[in-house]
């Protein structure tokens, strides 16, 4: 599907439902294999039992429009079909897609930021079109309102959740919900994290090695705060270390690596690596060609992907961070008719 029939695809049902009052959970999809519209298979693991798929699949969600994914992700370049694309609108459990996670188990989850849900579809490798989640975390008593980012946490089970803060009035409290392998429905957090700094302004959440990574943005300024020890965080909570930079035009994503150093992604189009524990980056690099960096991830053979929200794109660095400040060119880019608009990344 071209990119102007997936946006006229999203709009036009996004009209239907509004004329004839559609609900969102009604859907030709069943929280598996999800039924046709998804864009041609790039190879992998086909109908009537053919090979098993290959390397890493990648999971590239597309902001307002859905979540791509493509198989082989170590080695995929060029323009590449996806192997499915889960459309968001009415048929399906999406409104304004703004970030995904996979737990252990590879159960996808996305932030639904328009109708204040979190849509969790399990067997996501499989799920393409418009396809009902497997469940879903929306009502009151979540304290969801706005979803922008969400973060697990593997070994504790247990789900992060932060409303957008563009909305005055929206509450950025971070949800924490446990049991987030089997959560569904009307669920009340566990716990509830109020970062103890002024003008907490959300844009991204990670989780790693009993630590929360929040990344806040203003007109003015972005930070990326650091929580040690979350585990059992309630309540106003000041973080133990708050990374900022004079370079930081609008810090967008953190991600860390195994040794503990923390990769933040800025929008203006350069990478901040910091050491575990230090408040000054040791790197600054930028990617050759890249505008508008939105998220980064490390994929299981030590490469690095990084989206480009302006180019479509996403770019990898095969062999690693690099070593030296600077420009640095890409190993190779994965485009195609499904990377519209990407932002966060997961894979399986």
């Amino acid at each position: 599907m071209s990119m102007i029939k997936r946006l006229s695809s999203v709009v036009c049902g996004l009209l239907l439902s509004a004329l004839c009052g559609c609900e969102t959970e009604t859907g030709t999809g069943g929280g598996g294999a999800g039924a046709s519209g998804g864009s041609t298979s790039d190879g992998g693991a086909g109908e009537g039992g053919a090979a098993a798929e290959q390397g890493t699949r990648l999971f590239v969600l597309s902001q307002n429009l859905g979540v791509a994914s493509f198989s082989n992700a170590e080695e995929a370049s060029g323009s590449v079909s996806s192997k499915t694309f889960l459309n968001a609108g009415p048929d399906s459990g999406m409104y304004g897609p703004r970030d995904l996670e996979l737990d252990a188990a590879g159960t996808l989850y996305v932030a639904s930021e328009n109708d204040g849900s979190v849509v969790i579809y399990e067997q996501a490798e499989q799920a393409s079109g418009m396809v009902t989640p497997s469940r879903r975390l929306a009502g009151t008593s979540t304290g969801v309102v706005a979803p922008i980012a969400l973060a697990i946490d593997r070994t504790g089970d247990e789900l992060y959740v932060v409303n957008s803060g563009s909305i005055g009035s929206v509450d950025t409290r971070i949800r924490v919900f446990s049991k987030g392998s089997t959560l569904d429905g009307e669920v009340a957090p566990a716990r509830t994290i109020e970062p103890d700094v002024e003008g907490f302004a959300p844009i991204g959440l990670t989780f790693a090695g009993g630590s929360l990574y929040a990344v806040t943005q203003t007109t003015n300024a972005s930070a990326v705060l650091v929580f040690e020890d979350v585990a059992s965080a309630d309540g106003l909570v000041a973080p133990t270390r708050t990374l900022t930079h004079p370079d930081f035009g609008s810090a967008a994503a953190v991600s860390v690596t195994a040794e503990g150093k923390l990769v933040v992604v800025d929008e203006a189009a350069s990478v901040f690596v910091f050491d575990a524990g230090e408040a000054e980056p040791s790197l600054v690099f930028e990617i050759e060609g890249a505008s508008a960096l939105a998220a980064s991830y490390a994929l299981p053979n030590g490469a690095w992907l990084f989206t480009d929200r302006s180019l479509n794109r996403v770019f990898a660095l095969d062999d690693g961070l690099p070593a030296t400040a600077g420009s640095i060119a890409a190993s190779r880019t994965i485009e195609g008719e499904d990377v519209l608009l990407p932002g966060a990344l997961g894979a399986k």
